[in-house]
């Protein structure tokens, strides 16, 4: 006897017709001002989030900017390394003629053994510098975490001292006392995650830019042109395959 499997009883039907249900109660929610869910969608956007985050750096604020100011010196350190490729290939194995624009400011060695030496250990000692100065940015910003999270960790324990005591019950029974203190803590990684990573990450592309031209132009052209394919994989990523 064959089974027969009806798409109408399906486990799959009934899933959307449950998220179609769903999504008329969320609508009808989003449209009523008084709901939470129209406040939390409408009322606390990416701006209101971004200021309130700020203001909470009060106290933070000239170590943040100092932090990034020495993030900015320590990438640009650090891209010495790519960038002596160009004297290593034009003035050492293919023994062309350094500029004068070069050897005006900083005596140079002609003989290209020479030459290679002097890169060797310039870019040594600047790497090396490059890797002190971003430990010492990075601490900072892990100081400056650590402090914030405490600051707000402080915040919310003001706020719930004020409130009523049923209020207070109804957070520790529910388990979300845990999730506050969590939630509280996380404000301070957005050090990290909205500042230091992304400023490092802006000034390493723009750098690497700029060493690409300096080097050869069509470099650069070739980059340009993966930036878009690089991109569209980066949104496959985040919206299909994520989620």
């Amino acid at each position: 006897m064959a089974l027969r499997f009806h798409d109408r009883t399906s486990s799959k039907r009934r899933f959307e017709r449950y998220l179609d249900e769903r999504r008329q109660a969320l609508a009808s929610k989003d449209k009523d001002p008084k709901s939470p869910a129209h406040q939390i969608r409408h009322g606390r956007g990416f701006g209101k989030l971004l200021l309130a985050f700020f203001s909470l750096l009060s106290g933070y604020r000239g170590t943040i900017i100092a932090i990034l100011i020495v993030l900015t010196f320590g990438r640009f350190l650090s891209l010495a390394v790519p960038a002596s490729t160009k004297f290593v290939i034009d003035y050492v194995l293919l023994g062309q003629p350094i500029p004068p624009r070069f050897t005006q400011y900083v005596p140079l060695p002609t003989e290209p053994h020479q030459l290679l030496i002097l890169l060797a250990i310039s870019v040594l000692a600047i790497s090396t510098l490059s890797t002190f100065v971003h430990l010492w940015a990075r601490w900072q910003a892990t100081r400056a975490t650590q402090r914030l999270k405490v600051k707000v960790r402080r915040l919310l324990f003001e706020h719930a001292a004020r409130l009523p005591l049923h209020k207070i019950h109804e957070i520790k029974s529910g388990g979300a006392s845990s999730l506050l203190r969590e939630d509280a803590g996380g404000v301070g990684d957005l050090v990290f995650n909205l500042l230091f990573n992304p400023w490092r990450a802006i000034v390493q592309l723009l750098g690497g830019l700029a060493v690409l031209l300096w080097v050869d132009y069509r470099l650069l052209v070739g980059c340009l042109l993966l930036l878009p394919v690089v991109y569209w994989n980066h949104q496959l990523w985040v919206r299909k395959i994520r989620p």
